[in-house]
């Protein structure tokens, strides 16, 4: 494993966040609720985190108002205490039909419409908008194609838990997911979990990344990948989930910073 190879470095990214957009935020607690944008990425920063995926269940409400709180952060002289920069990759939680829950991951510059327009073409009711219960019209095969047509990163959510891929589907109907086109990686919470004959079939191999799905604060940071990339993009990320181990160190394959190992 080299450090740098044509600038490029590695970087802290965790795949799946929720906000206060989502309605099982802080689990009711009001403490998490009353958090601000501003506390929200301090959290982020705190924990070391490079790049944040926004992935609030069904919603991109909070996508906008965490770029307006992280520009203000940017511009502002002193930076306030415990600011480190920080990328934003907008993105959503989606649940599709049969409760299956698929991450979309768009570029830094998307913005909250982004992701009500992807909402939109994917059937989900907008007065349910933050919340899980509800479910997409489309199926997950649609669904990821409707992330792509998007222009996005579809990554079946926590695929060995629950609402996850390989809990939800088997046989024919996850053969005919797994055989859509561009898809790049899954969502993998337990690295010892035993994946189902007909992925294996399918010789995919699938890049393997990990997030924290935090809802509390305690877990922000807890979980993340390694990510090598230039400078933080859909591009670059797009790149290093193609290139898999290459591009991709989960937290729990190494113990040390990928960027100290000459």
């Amino acid at each position: 494993m080299e450090n740098l190879i044509h600038g490029a470095k590695w970087w802290k990214f965790d795949f799946h966040n929720h906000t206060p957009a989502s309605d099982d935020f802080g689990k009711g607690d009001s403490t998490h609720q009353a958090i601000t944008p501003e506390n929200w990425l301090l959290m982020y920063m705190a924990a070391g985190i490079d790049c944040v995926a926004i992935t609030d269940h069904n919603s991109g409400e909070w996508i906008d108002l965490l770029k307006t709180a992280l520009a203000t952060m940017e511009a502002s002289e002193p930076k306030p205490i415990g600011y480190r920069k920080l990328f934003l990759f907008p993105g959503v939680e989606v649940t599709a039909s049969g409760n299956t829950h698929i991450l979309a991951i768009f570029d830094i510059s998307a913005e909250t419409k982004k992701i009500q327009a992807l909402l939109g073409c994917v059937g989900f009711p907008s007065d349910q908008f933050g919340t899980s219960d509800a479910v997409t019209e489309k199926s997950v095969e649609q669904v990821i194609n409707e992330i792509h047509k998007a222009g996005g990163i579809a990554i079946p959510a926590h695929i060995d838990k629950a609402s996850g891929l390989f809990v939800n589907q088997s046989g024919n109907t996850l053969k005919q997911t797994l055989a859509v086109e561009g898809l790049l990686a899954i969502e993998l919470i337990d690295k010892n979990f035993v994946k189902p004959d007909i992925y294996s079939q399918s010789k995919l191999q699938l890049a393997e990344v990990i997030g924290t799905d935090s809802h509390i604060a305690a877990q922000v940071g807890t979980n993340y990948t390694w990510v090598k990339m230039g400078e933080p993009s859909l591009d670059a990320l797009k790149l290093a989930l193609h290139d898999k181990e290459d591009g991709i160190i989960r937290k729990d394959e190494i113990t040390i910073d990928p960027n100290l190992i000459s």
